[in-house]
C-alpha cells in the first residue's frame, strides 16, 4: 500500500477576475442605470397623461351638464314614462265603482280599456241574450261618471247549440 499524503486546505484560493469579468460588471451596471432612467421617464409620462385625461373628462362633464340634449332614445323613454304615469293617474276607483254599480248578473265583463287623452273607456263584455246589452247600456247611462254611452260593436256567436253575444261599449267619462 502506498502512502498518500492527505492535504487539508481550509483556505480558499482567491481568484482575481480578469478583464472580461470587469467588463461584464460594468455593462450590467450601465444597463441597470439605463432601465431605471427609462422607467422613471415612462412613469412621468403616465402621470402627465392621467392628469390630461382627468382635465378633459372634467371639462366634458361640465359641458355635458350645461348643454344636455335629449337623444331619441331618452325621448322615447320619457314618452313611455309619461304614458305609464298617465295610466296610473286614471280615476280607477271612480271607474271601477261606476262599473260595479252598473253590474248586471247576465253580463260578463271581459275587460276595460280607458283612454286618458280622449276621456273614453271601452268596455268589453259577453252575454247570452241581446236585450241584456240594452239593459246594461241604460244602467251605465244612469251613472254620473259616464256620458255618451254607446254600443260600438257586437257579434252573435253560435257554437254547439249555445249562442252568446260579445260586445264593446264606448263611454266618455267626466273629467275628475
Amino acid at each position: 500500500m502506498a502512502n498518500h499524503l492527505l492535504q487539508l486546505d481550509y483556505q480558499m484560493k482567491v481568484r482575481r477576475g480578469g478583464k472580461l469579468s470587469l467588463l461584464l460588471l460594468f455593462i450590467g451596471m450601465v444597463s441597470i442605470v439605463a432601465v431605471t432612467l427609462q422607467y422613471t421617464t415612462i412613469q412621468n409620462q403616465i402621470t402627465s397623461l392621467s392628469h390630461q385625461i382627468e382635465t378633459i373628462t372634467l371639462r366634458d362633464l361640465s359641458d355635458n351638464t350645461r348643454n344636455k340634449t335629449i337623444t331619441l332614445e331618452s325621448a322615447g323613454e320619457v314618452t313611455s314614462t309619461n304614458a305609464v304615469i298617465a295610466q296610473l293617474s286614471l280615476p280607477w276607483n271612480t271607474l271601477f265603482k261606476a262599473l260595479e254599480d252598473s253590474r248586471n248578473s247576465s253580463i260578463a265583463l271581459l275587460g276595460i280599456e280607458p283612454n286618458m287623452k280622449t276621456h273614453t273607456v271601452r268596455i268589453f263584455g259577453e252575454t247570452k241574450k241581446l236585450p241584456n246589452i240594452s239593459q246594461y247600456l241604460k244602467q251605465l247611462q244612469k251613472q254620473d261618471v259616464f256620458y255618451d254611452v254607446i254600443l260600438s260593436e257586437h257579434e252573435l256567436t253560435v257554437a254547439e247549440g249555445n249562442s252568446h253575444v260579445r260586445f264593446t261599449i264606448t263611454a266618455s267619462w267626466k273629467g275628475m
